[in-house]
């Protein structure tokens, strides 16, 4: 995470940021220090540490042909403009949703402000 001032607008990704183990010893200092101002967020911060993930090998989707990736539609646009803005997909996926994007103001827009 790059040196930024925790906030109440960015506080989570400093939360996840340091459940993960990705904040320095400075950030970590400057987070416990942003709780002991705002006690009320400490019990969030505290409830992050309760949620647990486990890879049980397999993921099952009920609508996972609205998923499938090649074709970008109005049900998965989100995921792949949030995958083009964290640059996990390949060259020709990128083409794809700047297509996409193109062909709509509307969808520029999404993209632009996300």
């Amino acid at each position: 995470m790059t040196m930024m001032n925790i906030d109440k607008s960015n506080f989570e990704a400093f939360f996840l940021d340091y459940y993960e183990g990705n904040l320095s010893p400075h950030q970590e200092e400057s987070l416990m220090a942003f709780l002991d101002s705002e006690p009320e967020l400490r019990a969030v911060f505290e409830e992050f540490e309760m949620i647990k993930c486990s890879d049980s090998g397999s993921v099952s989707c009920s609508f996972k042909d609205r998923l499938k990736r090649g074709v970008i539609t109005g049900h998965n646009f989100e995921w792949y403009f949030a995958a083009y803005l964290e640059g996990d997909l390949d060259l020709e996926e990128r083409k794809m949703v700047e297509a996409f994007a193109s062909a709509s103001p509307s969808m520029r827009q999404e993209l632009d402000h996300m």
